[in-house]
């Protein structure tokens, strides 16, 4: 199928729909498109001389028509409408469960977890004590009944966000087949996440809560993945900035302990200068022809004194 005819099928596909919801389409962006009465696919699929009769739409004539239909079935999208409507012409066996695919297998999915759960749960393997234990402290049969209760807990919890954002899409009918690896994700990832908060969550096995806080944080980490993803970033910045700390306090220590043994050298050189200053002042008679330079030593000696005496300058500031 090339772009004029997939412009035509879509053309058809969103007349139908705006006729059926009894949307404002108009009659002037029809005109000349007799044709579109009639299902392209079928005219498309037929022979060269229905074929011939689309080919004599101009594709300028298509592109306005398409923009004019796209706006008023918006936020509908001409590639979901045709997406359903080809889904709800199928015939397959699990057709009765959704529109889509996607849909078909996650309800299948979550009848069958469903069903493990209540199995599981009547067993006499899962009590209150039982499903408190970690997977650490469990073992046998009856450990392996316990996880497979908390897993199908969270699948629960998986298919039931996953069905919840695809309804909203379908409903606006605005889904997309692209984004359909982004569910399966969404789907794994809340597994993973269900199991994560219900197993490294401890709960205490003597308590009477731990029968229902165990499943209820599986499905809980199974419909909102992304919270448990936002809570182990989190810690990942708490652990990286506790590390960071510590560093950051060894180098500010290492600086401090450098400014201090620079500042006890440089007044141990001042105190050295001022002594010299002084024995030479000793050793120069007192005379008018020496006046001169006692004056510049008493100067410099005075100016030793002075820095000796001031303040002590670390970290930038004046201690």
């Amino acid at each position: 199928m090339d772009l004029k005819e997939q412009l035509i099928e879509e053309c058809f596909i969103m007349a139908k729909h705006s006729f059926s919801k009894g949307l404002a389409v108009n009659p002037r962006h029809l005109k000349g498109f007799d044709s579109l009465l009639n299902d392209p696919k079928q005219l498309v699929d037929n022979n060269t001389e229905s074929r011939s009769e689309l080919s004599t739409f101009a594709f300028e004539d298509l592109v306005i028509l398409h923009q004019h239909l796209s706006q008023i079935i918006a936020p509908a999208k001409p590639g979901s409408i045709l997406l359903l409507e080809g889904d709800r012409k199928s015939k397959g066996i699990l057709r009765f469960l959704g529109p889509v695919p996607l849909v078909q297998y996650l309800m299948l999915i979550a009848f069958l977890a469903l069903i493990v759960l209540l199995s599981t749960g009547i067993s006499p393997d899962v009590t209150e004590k039982s499903i408190g234990l970690s997977i650490f402290d469990g073992h046998g049969k009856a450990m392996l009944i316990n996880l497979v209760f908390i897993l199908a807990a969270a699948v629960l919890g998986a298919t039931f966000s996953a069905l919840f954002k695809v309804n909203r899409y379908i409903s606006d009918q605005t889904y997309e087949a692209i984004y359909l690896s982004s569910y399966w994700i969404r789907f794994v990832l809340g597994i993973i996440s269900g199991i994560i908060l219900s197993e490294l969550i401890p709960i205490d096995a003597d308590s009477k809560s731990g029968m229902m806080a165990k499943p209820l944080l599986a499905l809980l980490g199974g419909f909102s993945a992304g919270v448990v993803y936002k809570l182990l970033m989190k810690l990942e910045g708490t652990v990286e900035a506790l590390f960071s700390s510590d560093a950051k306090d060894i180098m500010n220590a290492r600086d401090k302990e450098l400014q201090a043994n620079s500042a006890a050298k440089l007044a141990h050189t001042q105190i050295a200068n001022a002594s010299s200053f002084i024995a030479m002042k000793n050793k120069l008679p007192v005379n008018d022809d020496n006046s001169e330079v006692l004056k510049l030593i008493n100067q410099a000696i005075d100016n030793q004194m002075n820095i000796m005496g001031g303040p002590v300058m670390l970290d930038g500031a004046v201690k």
